[in-house]
């Protein structure tokens, strides 16, 4: 066998049922080996989102205007969320297959499904809201059960309610797993955040900066936001992979077949 053989061989991809430690293991895998690219993905939205919120804050006036934009902002935040979602799905399924993707052909077959991918995003955003009016723990059910919409619309081309409930089947019977792994990611998120607030206010006392010190969470929370972000759209497509695996016999066929279409 030759050493380009040997190397194929060694990064096709094993598609088997997976528990919550082998997601997390694949996951940094995937997270460590494409880092930039990733990272690259999710700014877009962050970034977008971001020049939203200063923009909607800065031309609102007043404290009762500005009570008022919350939502809107919620609604901005899955619109710009779903694409890049549906653009996360392309990275990792192309990856996992050992091939390369670039960051314009990734968010080129998002834009060819964003309406789906947008539409989607705010059904979910919709009754996980309407979840959370009335319990937390359902709400938060809800949104677990809500999580492969993007991959599901990625892979499959299901749009609209069906996407939500093509997620909702396949997470049955694995909501509390997945609960578990997205509680894992936002501890780190949180604890990301914490450690460097800590470390730039003991620079900016060391410093004098005092101003530093007042916006230090503001500025702190996007930057982690997008190193970390990639990790739970990794989660989300590996469960995607794990779900399809263990109730309907996923194969490599019907992924390379899914990622054929987003060429198309």
């Amino acid at each position: 066998m030759s050493d380009q053989s040997a190397s194929a061989a060694s990064d096709a991809p094993v598609l088997e049922q997976m528990n919550v430690g082998m997601i997390l293991d694949k996951a940094i895998h995937l997270y460590s080996r494409d880092f930039l690219l990733l990272v690259a993905i999710t700014a877009i939205p962050q970034v977008l989102y971001g020049a939203g919120t200063w923009l909607v804050y800065t031309v609102s006036r007043g404290e009762g205007a500005r009570a008022l934009v919350g939502f809107p902002l919620l609604v901005m935040g899955a619109v710009f969320n779903g694409i890049g979602g549906g653009a996360m799905t392309v990275v990792v399924s192309t990856r996992y297959l050992g091939r390369d993707v670039t960051f314009a052909q990734a968010y080129a077959a998002a834009l060819r499904r964003a309406g789906p991918l947008v539409g989607g995003s705010l059904l979910a955003l919709l009754f996980i809201v309407l979840a959370l009016f009335g319990l937390i723990v359902p709400g938060l059910i809800l949104a677990v059960s809500y999580c492969l919409v993007s991959p599901v619309i990625m892979m499959e081309n299901v749009k609209g309610a069906k996407s939500l409930r093509r997620s909702r089947r396949l997470m049955k019977g694995y909501r509390w797993q997945a609960f578990l792994l997205y509680l894992l990611y936002w501890v780190a998120v949180y604890v990301g955040i914490l450690v460097l607030v800590v470390i730039v206010m003991l620079i900016a006392r060391s410093a004098f900066l005092v101003i530093w010190q007042r916006y230090t969470v503001t500025l702190i929370t996007p930057v982690v936001s997008v190193l970390l972000g990639p990790f739970s759209s990794v989660i989300s497509v590996l469960l995607y992979y794990g779900q399809m695996i263990r109730k309907e016999s996923f194969d490599l066929a019907f992924l390379a077949d899914a990622m054929a279409a987003h060429a198309r």
